[in-house]
C-alpha cells in the first residue's frame, strides 16, 4: 500500500508492505490503520500536520 499526503504544504509518500497476513486477519483493515499510524507518527517525528 502506497499513500500520498502532504504535511504542512509539502507532499509526502509512504510504502507499506505485508508479506504474510495471519488467517482470520482483514489485511486491508489492518494496512489502512497502519497507514493512519505512520502518517500521525511522521508528523510527530518531523513537526508538521498531516494533511494540513
Amino acid at each position: 500500500m502506497s499513500a500520498k499526503f502532504s504535511c504542512d504544504g509539502k507532499d509526502r509518500l509512504i510504502d507499506i508492505g505485508l508479506a504474510q497476513v495471519a488467517k482470520g486477519r482483514d489485511a486491508i483493515k489492518d494496512l489502512t490503520e497502519l497507514m493512519r499510524i505512520a502518517q500521525t507518527r511522521y508528523g510527530h517525528l518531523y513537526n508538521c500536520t498531516p494533511g494540513a
